[in-house]
């Protein structure tokens, strides 16, 4: 259990009576000499009384030692008299494991804070810092190394475990932020309180979640946008067998197994368990991908119940309630019925200009019968001639602008002609199918079109490649020029 690795002295000093006094000093040592630890790499005792001293001053701390217990600080007697805190608190430090002193050559002695104490401090400091999670750009994160370990697996097999690593991470934060939106949601619910439930959605939802991680799932590297790359990378390696042996065979290099031959027994048995590894780690990528979905909806229904309690809770605090509308009538008119004193020269307000104090949206109503329904005649709005063309003509052009593979062959193939190899210096545009054929020959640039696009089919027909020391001309573009080599014959022709 890990609770029998850990050393609980650690926590003495912050669980008692001055345990505030306690943490202000370890954190200020924390900060000097773990965090900043470039400025000073050896710590003598001496330096650690003085920067405990120092943090006292600053905070205008001092312990009453009446209060503390000997046997807690490590001692059967303490004298009360002594004035050097700074002393004192350190020697509880080194007793409760918090500092640590070795001896050098000769007789200096050097002290350091231990990995366990350093550690549970900088978990303390993730808790307490608010920072952008980045989750959208883990996504991006592990997408690259999966790429860049499927294009060569013998020198970059090992990136798939750090991929795995980031899927995890990933997942982790993303259930973390939904899992947070959840206690928000359930706390808003449950609040009675107006103003405590308008705190918790602007201030920890809003500006905690909404405007940190959340935004981060919005912008240009969210994970949709790499989830379906992803996923095909992974579906790819696992039904690939030679691409799963060459990312086998690259990570078992890495760890020192060369091949599969001439290899020990334990060589053997670390080879068998790198590949059930390889595996374990792409299932794990997919199964995180896979759940993001899942996960967002949660968010998102989460985000939506605590929008409707805000909303609800905004319009329960713009109206005033039936009891205390009647109560205030009730005042009111009772000080319009006073009289004024003689020497009171400020008059009191009556109740025929209550509405100006009290709007009739927020005052008390009485609930009235409803007039009967009125037959009232339909009353079409007439749309000018003018915009009905003008919409037909916008249709029109953006239903004839859209992706044609067609057109665009037509355009190749009437320049082209016998030719192996042309640049848009020798195309003409005369219309408006050209012009909008003459954009979408870009597309084709460097064969980047994805499987699903509409000119894929062009790319086993046609090369596109860019030549920027020179600009094509005519008469309604000025772009560099653009070289469209033939690749084989289309069978069209």
């Amino acid at each position: 259990m890990f609770w029998d690795q850990f050393n609980v002295k650690l926590f003495r000093p912050l669980c008692s009576p001055h345990g505030r006094v306690y943490a202000q000093a370890l954190w200020f040592l924390y900060n000097r000499m773990v965090v900043n630890w470039y400025e000073s790499t050896d710590w003598t005792p001496k330096d650690c009384r003085e920067a405990i001293q120092q943090c006292l001053l600053e905070m205008n701390q001092r312990i009453d030692w009446s209060e503390e217990d000997p046997f807690e600080l490590g001692v059967t007697e303490v004298s009360y008299d002594e004035t050097d805190d700074a002393s004192r608190i350190y020697r509880y430090f080194k007793e409760s494991g918090w500092i640590r002193e070795i001896e050098e050559m000769g007789y200096r002695r050097i002290a350091y804070m231990p990995k366990q104490a350093s550690g549970l401090l900088a978990a303390f400091d993730d808790l307490t810092r608010v920072r952008r999670s980045n989750i959208g750009a883990r996504c991006q994160n592990i997408y690259l190394a999966l790429k860049q370990a499927l294009d060569d697996p013998k020198n970059n097999g090992i990136q798939v475990e750090v991929a795995a690593e980031h899927a995890r991470e990933f997942c982790t934060q993303l259930s973390t932020m939904a899992a947070s939106c959840r206690e928000l949601a359930h706390g808003i619910m449950e609040e009675t309180v107006t103003a405590k439930v308008l705190s918790k959605f602007f201030n920890d939802f809003i500006k905690g979640s909404l405007l940190e991680d959340y935004s981060t799932l919005k912008s240009r590297d969210h994970p949709y946008r790499y989830r379906a790359a992803t996923l095909e990378l992974v579906n790819k390696t696992l039904t690939n067998d030679l691409l799963l042996e060459a990312l086998e065979n690259g990570i078992s290099a890495s760890h020192g197994i060369q091949s599969n031959t001439d290899i020990t027994a334990q060589q053997q048995s670390t080879h068998e368990t790198l590949q059930r590894q390889l595996r374990q780690d792409l299932q794990d990528i997919y199964r995180c991908f896979q759940r993001i979905d899942e996960i967002m909806q949660k968010i998102e229904h989460y985000r939506c119940t605590m929008t409707r309690r805000t909303r609800e809770a905004l319009q329960y605090a713009m109206s005033t309630p039936v009891s205390h509308a009647q109560n205030l009538d009730e005042i009111i008119q009772k000080v319009a019925a006073a009289k004024p004193a003689e020497d009171d020269t400020v008059p009191v307000p009556s109740t025929l200009y209550r509405d100006e104090y009290l709007s009739s949206g927020r005052g008390y109503r009485p609930r009235r019968v409803s007039a009967a329904a009125e037959i009232l005649p339909v009353v079409k709005g007439v749309i000018p001639q003018k915009d009905i063309e003008f919409n037909r003509l916008m249709d029109a052009y953006y239903h004839r602008r859209a992706e044609n593979k067609d057109r665009l062959r037509d355009l190749i193939e009437r320049y082209l002609g016998e030719k192996d190899s042309i640049t848009t210096d020798d195309i003409d545009v005369n219309n408006l199918d050209d012009f909008i054929a003459f954009l979408q020959l870009r597309d084709l640039l460097h064969d980047a079109v994805p499987p699903s696009g509409t000119f894929y089919e062009l790319l086993e027909d046609y090369e596109v490649d860019v030549d920027e020391s020179k600009v094509t001309e005519n008469k309604y573009v000025v772009a560099p020029q653009l070289i469209v080599r033939r690749r084989r014959k289309s069978l069209e022709l």
